[in-house]
Parts: C-alpha cells; structure tokens; sequence
C-alpha cells in the first residue's frame, strides 16, 4: 500500500506524456517488400536459380550493370550479384559460369553456389569481336554470332576449351542474311533472320522454317522455354518443332489482357518465367505462367515491380515540429549508383509517385526521415516522390542550402497565402496545409526561418513557422513570393493566451486608462493577439469573438505565452491531483482501519 501512491503518480505523468506526444510528428518505420529490376534485359537459369541484368544509368550517363541471382524455390530472395561496367546484352548459365555481352567485348566468370548464397568470380574476357550481333549456351558449348568481312559467321567452342586473354574467333557461314538471334536446344541451332525465317542447324545439315504467320508483328528473338525453343514478337510465342517435320504452335502470352514486351525467358523444373520490359515508365517484372501444348495462363509476378511498399509519413503531423533543426528534412544529390534509382511508391496516391526515373548528379533532393536503420530513404523530386538507397558514399548532404535567416519577420503580400507541409505546389490537395483567402485585408505574419538555395530551380521556397488558428504554432514551407519585408511603420503582433484570474473571463477595454468600459470578453486559454505593451499595465490587443475582430486593451498580467498553462489550467490540474490525494488517503485508511480493528479483535 506504501507504493501506491507513487504508482499512481508514474501512471499519471505516462498519461501526460502519451497526451503530449500526439502532438509531434509520425516516425512511423516503414517497412519494404519485393525485389526491384532497372533496366534488365536478359535473364537466364542454372536449372534451380534465375539470374537477371540490370542496367542502371549514372548521372554522368555512363552505365553500371550487374548480374543478380534469385531463388525461386520457397522465398524469392537476391542470393547475390556482379558488378560490370557497360550495358550486358545477354546473359547465360553454362558449365558453372556466367557468360556476358556487353557491346563487342564477351565475358565470363566462374560461379560458386553454396546453400543460401552464390558468389562470383573475376570476369575473364573471351572472344574479342568488331560485331558480336548475340550468342547463346547450351549442352556443353558456347555458339557466337558475329559478322567478318561483311559476312554473318557462326563460332561453336567446348566450355572445357574456352580461350583465355582474348583472341578473336573463327567461325562458319552462318548462311542467313541478317540474322537476330540464336538459341541452341535439343539436336538444333536455331538462327532468327530478321524477316522471320527461321534457320535449324544440325550435324552441318540446314532446315529453314518459312512462312510463320507472325500477324504482322516484328520477330525480336528466339528463347529457349521449356524442351522447346520458342519465336516471340514480345506479346506472343511461336514455339518450334523439335524436328523438321513437326508443327509450329503459336501460344498468345497477352491472352489476359496484358500488355506485353517479352525480352527472355527461363525454365526451373516445370515452371516457365518470362522477363517483361513492357511495364509503364520502365517498370519491368518476370512474370510466370503455366502451358499446355496449345496455350498459357498467367499464374503471377515472380519478382520485380520496382515498387517500394510501406507506410508513408503523415505530412500532417509533421508540421508541428523544426524538422530542418531537426534532420527530420535534408537536402542532398544523389551523386552516383546506387542512390541516383528512385523506386516507386506503392499506395493509394498513384499521381504522386516517381516512376522509372534515374536522378542526375544535379538533381537537389529533399530528404524526408533519413535513417542509419533504413537501406531507403523517402525523397520529393519535382513535385513527386520516391525512395532511393540510403547509400552515404552516392549521396552527398548539403544541408547548407538550407540558408538561415537572421531578419525573420514577414508578412503575406498577396491575396491569398498557402502553407505547404513539403515544398511543391503539384499535389496541393495533399501538402497544402494553411489557405489564407484574404490575405491582403488580413495580412498573415509569419516567421521566415531557411530559405532553400537553388531548390526547385530557382530560390522560390521558404521554411516558416507561424500560429495557426487555434493559436498552436506549426512549420511549413511557403514560396518566397507570396511574402514581404514588413514596413518601417507596421505593427507587429505576438499570439498568447487568455490567462484571467481563477473563475473569470479577460476583459478587453476600449481604452488604456482604468476606467474604460469593457468592450468584450473571453474565455481562459483563447488567443489574443499582442499588438503592443502601453503604460499602467496594460496591452493593445484584439481578439475574435463569434467571428468578429475586436481591438482594445486588456491587462499585462492576465496575458500568457503559447504553450504555458493558463492559471485556470493549473488551478484544475491542482485540484485534480488534489482529489486523487483525497482518494489514495481514503484508501489508504480503509486498509489500514481494517487491518488494526482486525488485530484488535484477536487480542
């Protein structure tokens, strides 16, 4: 019972403290989900893993690309990658390496898989070709296409008598005119020419299948999908006999309704993935589906999206609280890869998203919530917003461009004034937080604390705090131009509080001299604005009563600042605390009453 009351106490102050925090700012964590692709364009499979490029344009347009292993058995998670510089074509699995073109120079490097990674070896430079067109891997070789002389030749090499240091190849007539593509599976080579035929190559013999009715679509490549190897326009399959004298089977891939761009393909056991490029503002995905021998079902997005899932701040609760002299708000330029990506945002508020947009190392960044905890960071970009690797060496902070004012005092200089809780006027019905409509006859003061140096453009924005109506103050930004210097002969005025003595309300006289009459009155805790501190204690003010403005003076001492407790307030806190003493000593007797008139019966 000696402990009650000081737990009673600890309780109360938790309370407070919880009530208090409802004033402050969200830090909500946000949480991601999937895997995200930039700018991939091939994809191959060891039998049990899928590896995909991406190809990701730096600020300096140079491109960094790498390979990614994913499983896909169970959870769909990165296993591991490599680095190269220049944009991969072609990636392929053979022999336990990796094969990659990128631009005339071929490359491959050994592969080491353990159980929950694959890890990479050196990249090892192969052929060297003036006109590598593609190649592919298969059954134990390595087939080249590439053009000599004017010439289309075909390099078949054992994976167990790969060249070393670079040579350049020799090869056979590949007996097309302009071919596209090839892709080696079962007993065939299959050679794609441009105007649609299709060239089968075994044991030195050729077949060309002619004719394929492709509905006026344009061939892009030959994949190898399943036992087969398949024709695709990027919508469709045309899926090709594994003899001469079989049939070809066109399968629609769009038949859902999709819009498609097919640019790879690969089989783990029987599951079938295909990679499309087709996605809006460079969204790209692998999508699976299930065959039969005449048609596809999608069945879902293995991995991709480059959408990033999770809780968005409320810009709202942001506004209550210095989030520059905070952190809570940086500027930055994302200098390089990885941080130079935005990822797209997954909610409800689509027109607000970044999409597919690679940022320059000018691009200057406003940082939300940056956290050491987080590998993202929420950023706004042209009005929109997105998240970017939280990488310290491809970002770089410039938090002096926020630039410190030191002649804070403003006044608004249109007729209308807005505050915004993140600097941009696109999405007003989302960041718009303050409207004031009459703005000139009523001017709004605020104070200028940063201005936002070569953000957006040009030096339009500022970072305010002002009193908000209910006399709270609250941060924002505004643009510089709906603001103005005050003049020489302007007066200022301070937002406080109504503070009158224990049970009354503050009188507001039409005059300085203590005889004035009162012109009105208002309760404890109102806002009274402050215009100036006059003689005999008293202060010009005015005041909003049922809407209107009333000017007049009120005394010094019933006057209190924003975010004190008026004497009211105390006085109910005082007496609250007194009643819940009232009620722990109350207690406290009983108990203790009951315990001696027991021990006294016993006696």
């Amino acid at each position: 019972m000696k402990k009650l009351p000081l737990i009673i106490s600890l309780m109360l102050l938790l309370c407070l403290c919880i009530a208090a925090s409802g004033s402050l700012r969200s830090a909500e964590a946000v949480t991601f989900e999937g895997i995200y692709l930039m700018g991939s364009t091939s994809m191959t499979d060891d039998g049990t893993r899928i590896y995909i490029t991406d190809n990701i344009k730096t600020g300096s347009g140079r491109v960094r690309s790498s390979v990614r292993a994913f499983s896909v058995t169970g959870e769909v998670k990165e296993l591991g990658s490599k680095t190269f510089q220049g944009e991969i074509k072609k990636v392929r699995y053979g022999g336990n390496k990796i094969f990659v073109h990128i631009g005339d120079s071929f490359f491959c490097c050994d592969v080491f898989v353990g159980e929950e990674s694959v890890e990479f070896g050196t990249e090892t430079p192969l052929f060297v070709y003036n006109g590598l067109i593609t190649f592919d891997v298969y059954g134990g070789y390595l087939y080249t296409l590439f053009t000599k002389d004017g010439s289309n030749y075909i390099n078949v090499t054992s994976l167990t008598n790969l060249p070393s240091g670079g040579t350049t190849p020799e090869g056979t007539l590949a007996g097309v005119s302009d071919p596209v593509d090839i892709c080696a599976q079962g007993s065939y080579l299959y050679i794609l020419d441009k105007s649609g035929d299709v060239k089968m190559t075994v044991s030195e013999v050729d077949y060309v299948l002619t004719g394929i009715n492709y509905g006026g679509n344009t061939p892009l490549r030959v994949l190898r999908t399943g036992s087969n190897a398949a024709v695709t326009d990027g919508t469709n399959l045309w899926i090709l006999p594994t003899a001469v004298t079989g049939q070809i089977v066109e399968i629609p891939l769009s038949a859902q309704g999709m819009s498609l761009s097919i640019a790879d393909a690969a089989t783990i056991g029987g599951r079938r993935f295909f990679l499309d490029v087709s996605g809006a503002s460079g969204r790209i995905d692998v999508k699976e589906f299930s065959f039969d021998s005449v048609s596809a079902v999608y069945t879902g997005v293995l991995l991709g999206n480059n959408a990033v899932m999770g809780d968005l701040p409320d810009f709202v609760l942001n506004t209550y609280s210095d989030c520059v002299s905070e952190n809570y708000f940086e500027l930055a330029y994302a200098v390089s890869y990885p941080s130079n990506v935005v990822y797209t945002v997954s909610d409800k508020n689509s027109e607000l998203h970044l999409e597919g947009v690679t940022l320059n190392e000018t691009d200057l960044l406003l940082l939300i919530n940056r956290s050491a905890d987080s590998d993202f960071v929420l950023i706004l970009f042209n009005g929109k917003i997105g998240y970017i690797r939280n990488d310290a060496a491809s970002l770089s902070i410039v938090n002096t461009r926020f630039v410190k004012q030191t002649e804070t005092t403003r006044y608004s200089a249109n007729q209308t004034f807005s505050v915004y809780s993140l600097p941009s006027t696109a999405a007003r019905g989302h960041y718009l937080t303050a409207y004031y409509s009459d703005a000139i006859e009523n001017p709004v003061r605020v104070s200028l604390l940063y201005t936002l140096s070569g953000y957006d453009g040009t030096e339009k924005w500022g970072y305010i705090s002002y009193t908000d109506e209910g006399g709270v103050v609250r941060y924002g930004f505004s643009l510089l131009g709906d603001m103005r210097l005050p003049s020489n002969e302007e007066s200022h005025y301070t937002i406080m509080r109504a503070n009158p003595y224990y049970g009354s309300r503050l009188n507001v006289y039409a005059g300085a001299g203590m005889l004035a009459e009162v012109s009105v009155t208002v309760g404890s805790g109102e806002k009274v604005n402050v215009y100036d501190f006059v003689e005999g204690g008293r202060s010009y003010v005015s005041v909003t009563v049922d809407g209107k403005m009333y000017y007049g003076y009120a005394d010094s001492d019933q006057l209190s600042a924003v975010g004190e407790l008026t004497r009211n307030e105390a006085l109910a806190i005082a007496c609250a605390l007194v009643i819940l003493i009232l009620i722990v000593a109350c207690i406290f007797f009983v108990v203790y009453y009951k315990k001696h008139h027991k021990q006294s019966k016993e006696l």
